[in-house]
């Protein structure tokens, strides 16, 4: 019998791709943090998150995801790029939780929020990329 881990799941955002900000032969993580065997190899710098740690988010709920990758904690092993809509749209790989208004993030300056599912999937996306120049308001 297999056993598997609990269902509290939070994983490191590596971006996204909602914006359509990826362009072939660029970087593809666009996020803060950096999956293990990813093109790149060294950690984010605080002065590479321009568009401010306020508004970009490093680690976010992310449960219901595939059984044998569920149940873990943040590391290089565990690592997601909002790419499939808004907060709680899909368990594949997104910000998914078992609130029913919304999924808790964590931000680059440290603060945790709950987002709402309500919030635009652009937005998310947005918030989830370190530095596109977009400016956001969640309040």
């Amino acid at each position: 019998m297999l056993k598997y881990n609990g269902k509290t799941d939070y994983g490191g955002i590596t971006g996204s791709l909602i914006l359509g900000i990826w362009m072939p032969g660029t970087e593809l993580n666009n996020g803060v943090m950096v999956e293990v065997g990813a093109a790149r190899s060294t950690p984010v710098r605080p002065g590479e998150i321009t568009d401010g740690a306020s508004h970009t988010i490093v680690i976010a709920e992310c449960t219901d995801r595939r059984r044998e990758l569920g149940g873990r904690w943040i590391s290089g092993f565990n690592c997601l790029s909002q790419d499939n809509g808004g907060i709680n749209e899909t368990p594949a790989n997104d910000i998914f939780s078992r609130h029913a208004g919304g999924a808790y993030v964590a931000f680059a300056d440290g603060r945790i929020e709950f987002v709402s599912k309500s919030t635009s999937p652009f937005v998310v996306g947005a918030i989830c990329t370190r530095g596109g120049g977009e400016t956001i308001d969640l309040y």
